[in-house]
């Protein structure tokens, strides 16, 4: 076959692949847009909306708006809103309790998770004693659990900076992504269902968990890789700054028994593959120059 007739070849192929991609995509494409499916108030109108969910029963809308705009301090309308399946508004709650609503979540009982994204900034006063809080609504509107304090930045295990998802496990356990950015935090905490603080899992991958002392925490950091019951890798330190980064102290000696162990079992592995009756010195034992490290040892990864 000449050089000419296989680019044709090749040419004819992919536009029938293309084509019957299309034709596939065009069947199963039940999507459309609905124009002006919400039936507002008269003189109310959607502002920015950072959180969208469909409730338990699988035909009703929530949104979690700003008000009209781009905030809610400082205005009258209520930021969480129900609508039913043909985008009549049935419910609405949450006037003058938030700053800038960010994420909502349903869980299995049909309660609104939101979360507020901001707080006081030092000129606005409408935002002073709000912002940086979890709140858990009954579908009714009531209140049934604040995490966070109002107006509070903060990264210990009960502060939030700018907290922006919350979401509930099946067993009831929450997990609120804390953090948007900028000097914000950038962490996960984990809640028990009644609203425990039990961990945080801060820049660095680190687990932390801690029993408040006073106006501090005693904050023992897990290694990530072990379990939360595991006393490996642990460390106690004074402090609720969880925003950097840190490392746990090992004690040396425990850390050369640590290194030991892992090169022995990185070699047991080397030599379970290579399928040799004899081990493969490790690069450990060449530093020591207790025997030479073959070349190709090198190249096993």
């Amino acid at each position: 076959m000449s050089y000419a007739r296989l680019v044709r070849s090749v040419v004819a192929a992919a536009a029938a692949v293309i084509a019957l991609s299309q034709a596939a995509y065009s069947q199963h494409d039940a999507y459309q847009t609905i124009e002006n499916w919400f039936k507002l108030p008269e003189g109310r109108k959607i502002g920015s909306t950072a959180g969208i969910t469909v409730d338990r029963d699988g035909t009703s809308v929530w949104t979690f708006d700003r008000c009209g705009g781009q905030y809610c301090a400082g205005s009258n309308l209520a930021p969480i809103m129900k609508f039913d399946e043909s985008g009549k508004p049935v419910k609405s709650f949450g006037a003058g309790m938030f700053v800038r609503p960010h994420g909502i979540r349903i869980d299995r009982e049909g309660n609104v998770w939101v979360t507020d994204g901001e707080g006081p900034d030092g000129k606005d006063s409408s935002k002073n004693g709000k912002g940086h809080q979890v709140f858990k609504f009954s579908p009714e509107g009531r209140v049934l659990m604040t995490l966070g304090k109002a107006g509070v930045a903060g990264d210990g295990p009960d502060t939030f900076n700018q907290p922006s998802a919350v979401l509930i496990a099946p067993n009831g356990d929450i997990f609120v992504a804390d953090g948007h950015g900028g000097n914000s935090n950038a962490r996960i905490v984990k809640f028990s269902k009644d609203g425990t603080w039990l961990w945080i899992r801060a820049a660095g991958c680190l687990l932390v968990t801690a029993a408040t002392i006073g106006s501090r925490s005693l904050i023992r950091m897990e290694n990530s890789s072990k379990s939360g019951n595991s006393s490996a890798g642990r460390a106690a330190c004074l402090s609720t700054r969880m925003t950097h980064s840190t490392s746990p102290t090992i004690n040396p000696t425990r850390r050369r028994t640590r290194d030991s162990i892992r090169a022995s079992q990185s070699a047991a592995r080397r030599t379970a593959r290579s399928g040799l009756p004899f081990p493969i010195p490790t690069l450990m034992d060449r530093k020591k120059g207790s025997r030479p490290m073959p070349k190709e040892t090198f190249m096993d990864r």
